[in-house]
């Protein structure tokens, strides 16, 4: 076989849909498609559904050429379908998982935007074959300065070069919580659960990823949620402005998610409720419990020494990243009080 040439493909009992909630993503769908027509699919039968939630740029035109042209094994059922039902992502999955019914085994979302490394899709289901308890599973993300436009990954490691201090921490902590089988938010540029859990998102809740994840603690306490090794997707940082926006969109969609969401029991749930939502207090509070520290032990003068530095932590890269969370935080707190997050969305290409 010549370079490119695929491996045999491995047979599996495992259906896979894969399902793509798309509006006005035109400008990334047909690198999208050809990204997963690169994978490495399973022999056996399998659904791509691309849903389309009233764009008005063409995605759906450009989703079928592309469709038409992508070269994905026999055995892979792709189509582009319209969502005629309630606007919004929500509403564009579960039209999917409808018209699906029981032809599916493992539920794959994935957005439009990003693409996957090769292997990503074999490494979640098998991760399912293996592990009879794991519920709700994601793959690892990687953040990039571009994407090239054939759908092919670059070779980036996680978090990526275009990671933010933020990404880092994060990741870190995705990884020590999947080790317990108790990953708490799920990536939804590329998750995966099993079809037999019968999870779908909520119709008012923006943060779909963990509106999924807390509907899979709630019914299914037993069931691990892990990230898995071996399933990678690439996603392109946004510019500072948008960047921005992303984050307090992000920020709303999670005091959403939390505060609809039925209560959900356990320190990490708790943990997760309050640190979130008071972390503009909690580092007030430190700042000034440091300072007062430096002037029980050494007066005025150690007062002084302590408030000085956390103005110099501040002045550092790292330091302004965390004054943005918190002003974030902080914004998204009293914007969502004043006006909910809308459910539908669309992002600037």
């Amino acid at each position: 076989a010549g370079p490119g040439a695929r491996e045999p493909a491995v047979v599996t009992a495992t259906r896979v849909g894969v399902l793509v909630p798309c509006r006005n993503e035109a400008a990334v769908i047909e690198r999208r498609i050809a990204n997963l027509a690169a994978e490495d699919w399973p022999a056996g039968a399998h659904r791509v559904t691309v849903v389309d939630d009233g764009s008005t740029d063409g995605t759906a035109d450009r989703a079928r050429r592309a469709i038409e042209a992508a070269p994905f094994p026999a055995g892979v059922a792709v189509e582009c379908v319209a969502n005629e039902g309630r606007p919004g992502k929500a509403g564009a999955m579960r039209a999917a998982l409808e018209r699906w019914g029981t032809d599916v085994d493992l539920v794959v979302l994935t957005d439009a935007d990003v693409v996957q490394r090769r292997g990503s899709l074999a490494a979640l289901v098998d991760a399912f074959a293996r592990d009879e308890r794991l519920g709700l599973a994601c793959a690892a993300q990687c953040f990039v300065h571009e994407l090239p436009a054939d759908g092919s990954a670059p070779s980036a490691a996680p978090p990526g070069p275009a990671a933010a201090p933020w990404d880092r921490w994060t990741a870190v902590a995705r990884r020590a919580e999947s080790r317990r089988g108790a990953l708490w938010s799920a990536h939804g540029q590329l998750m995966a659960w099993r079809a037999s859990l019968g999870l779908s998102p909520a119709a008012d809740v923006a943060a779909d990823d963990l509106d999924l994840s807390l509907a899979l603690r709630r019914a299914h306490p037993g069931a691990a949620a892990r990230l898995i090794d071996g399933a990678l997707f690439f996603e392109v940082k946004p510019a500072r402005g948008a960047r921005d926006d992303q984050a307090l969109r992000r920020a709303r969609a999670w005091f959403q998610a939390i505060d609809r969401a039925p209560r959900v029991g356990g320190a990490q749930a708790a943990l997760y409720r309050f640190v979130p939502r008071r972390a503009p207090e909690l580092a007030a509070g430190g700042v000034a419990l440091v300072v007062l520290t430096g002037w029980l032990v050494a007066g005025v003068a150690g007062g002084l020494v302590a408030a000085l530095a956390p103005a110099v932590l501040a002045a550092t890269p790292t330091g302004r990243h965390v004054a943005f969370l918190l002003r974030t935080i902080a914004r998204a707190r009293r914007v969502e009080r004043e006006r909910p997050l809308d459910a539908r969305w669309e992002t600037p290409r």
